[in-house]
């Protein structure tokens, strides 16, 4: 039981090791073995097997990711500003300036949905560079949304055109959906497949 005075808490603690001096031993060898861990692994590290083991995991390491790594080391800054830098260097090689200059020439506005970029980030009117996964070239600055629906749609005009399709055909006069099986899309479709 704790006590507020710490007088009172340290006669608690004697009484407590003298009622109970198995587990005070338990208690002790369990706090030795962990300092013995610690002191084993941290002798581990310093000697050459130690260090050769890091060596090979930092040469394995930088192998995978060496072209991030190299376009990182150069900031001694790791906020988030310098590290979205670094990113936006590496992937699409461009610095935050002119991606920032490249919305400004846009108006802050998504071409495609016409609508204002939301605040940097991961959420869905984010502004994300766009590009073509054939050449690499980058393309206009798109909401989050409206890239990520081009990389699903693999990029292809004709996927794209056959969703417009298909989301023409099933709208009534009232902008309802019509049955699943409307034959107006399918007819379409195959006169555009022909």
């Amino acid at each position: 039981m704790p006590y507020k005075d710490p007088q009172k808490q340290a006669e608690y603690r004697d009484r407590w090791k003298a009622d109970h001096p198995e587990k005070q031993r338990a208690y002790s060898r369990e706090s030795e073995k962990r300092d013995s861990t610690k002191k084993a692994r941290k002798r581990y590290s310093q000697s050459a097997s130690g260090k050769a083991s890091q060596a090979r995991r930092s040469k394995t390491y930088f192998e995978t990711h060496g072209g991030y790594v190299e376009a990182t080391k150069n900031y001694p800054s790791r906020s988030p500003e310098a590290q979205r830098n670094a990113y936006y260097k590496f992937a699409h090689g461009v610095t935050i300036e002119e991606f920032e200059a490249q919305i400004v020439r846009q108006n802050n506005l998504c071409p495609i949905g016409k609508h204002p970029f939301g605040k940097r980030g991961k959420q869905g009117d984010s502004p994300c560079q766009d590009h073509d996964h054939e050449n690499g070239q980058n393309r206009l600055i798109l909401c989050r949304n409206h890239n990520v629906m081009l990389g699903l749609a693999q990029d292809d005009p004709e996927i794209l055109e056959s969703a417009i399709l298909y989301l023409q055909s099933f709208k009534k006069e009232t902008g309802e959906l019509q049955c699943l099986t409307h034959l107006p899309f399918v007819a379409r479709l195959a006169v555009r497949s022909n």
